[in-house]
């Protein structure tokens, strides 16, 4: 990754009428604290770009069956809502990447270089010691992060006009937090824990890991070299695998975290999350688990090929800052 120190070269003059000779010259390691600054940054800029695929493929995760398409998802809310609608979350979102993906990604980064250090070099980690770090550090994070991501996915599905005319749940992402305190407790905004660390560390590992591992390979093949082309290709390598592996996870975190529906119109939490996979089950049977398949596809996609190329400019910008100094 990025964070691993590349060559770069410089001019230098060996002496008077002597041409000059290009020397390879490797920068010194990102400072930890611009790791955290990259990944937090980044992943802001690409919540801000992808926010509307997100609220489309929550509202059809909870709404099994509601919507025929992801487009078709997109369009109504858009049109009954206002577009404006398919912003709803985005302070909650905003808030969750600067502390989630702050800390995934700063510390996935962090132990990747040390673990470089420890091997003697980028090209000698392995695909497990991306994979370890991954999921340690996504499980870590997301501990911390889950009561705005709790927030962000009830205002998300709240937003909409409620079914039948009645009101939404919650005025805005902060009446969320403060209802979910006054009736749920502090439990509630953790009783999806279990599977969003579940979710959250299996993407780490597949976004954070294929995409370090994927970048290195080519490098390591020749096939190109450090550049916009590379980050591109495997940015979105690294989206693929993640929306294939991720979405059941992804599915059952957003039905947890909306909580299920009684007979009078009322929410309350599943009491398990083997409660939310019998419930997704006996409605749509495997499918259940890949309801959105296509707006999360589209969503993980484009978000991951945003937060990486960004990312990588802010680290190329440090690491010139770097070398001044």
């Amino acid at each position: 990754m990025a964070s691993t120190p590349q060559q770069i070269a410089k001019i230098e003059t060996t002496g008077a009428g002597s041409p000059p000779v290009i020397v390879p010259v490797t920068p010194p390691p990102h400072k930890k604290y611009q790791l955290f600054v990259a990944g937090g940054v980044a992943a802001m800029i690409a919540e801000a770009l992808t926010i509307p695929l997100d609220t489309v493929k929550v509202r059809m995760q909870i709404f099994q069956g509601q919507y025929k398409s992801a487009t078709a998802c997109l369009r109504e809310v858009a049109a009954t809502e206002g577009p404006a609608a398919l912003y709803n979350g985005l302070s909650a979102g905003l808030w969750r990447q600067a502390i989630f993906a702050s800390l995934r990604i700063g510390m996935f980064d962090v132990y990747m270089q040390y673990t470089a250090q420890r091997k003697g070099g980028n090209q000698n980690v392995t695909l497990l010691d991306r994979i370890i770090g991954g999921v340690l550090t996504g499980g870590i994070a997301i501990a911390v992060a889950n009561p705005v991501d709790v927030i962000k996915v009830r205002f998300q599905a709240e937003s909409r006009k409620a079914i039948g005319g009645g009101k939404p749940r919650y005025s805005g992402v902060f009446d969320a937090g403060r209802q979910i305190w006054l009736k749920e407790g502090a439990t509630g905004f953790y009783q999806s824990l279990l599977p969003n660390v579940i979710r959250n560390s299996v993407m780490n590992a597949v976004e954070l890991g294929s995409y370090s591992q994927i970048k290195q390979s080519i490098l390591n093949a020749g096939l190109l070299k450090e550049g916009l082309g590379l980050h591109f290709l495997s940015s979105a390598g690294a989206g693929i695998l993640a929306v294939l592996i991720g979405s059941p996870a992804d599915v059952i975190k957003s039905v947890v975290m909306d909580g299920k529906k009684l007979p009078d119109g009322t929410k309350v939490p599943y009491s398990s999350v083997g409660e939310a996979v019998g419930s997704v089950y006996r409605g749509k049977g495997f499918a259940g688990f890949y309801q959105g398949f296509s707006a999360n596809c589209q969503r993980l996609i484009s978000w991951n090929i945003a937060m990486f190329m960004i990312r990588e400019q802010i680290l190329a910008y440090f690491t010139r800052q770097n070398m001044k100094h």
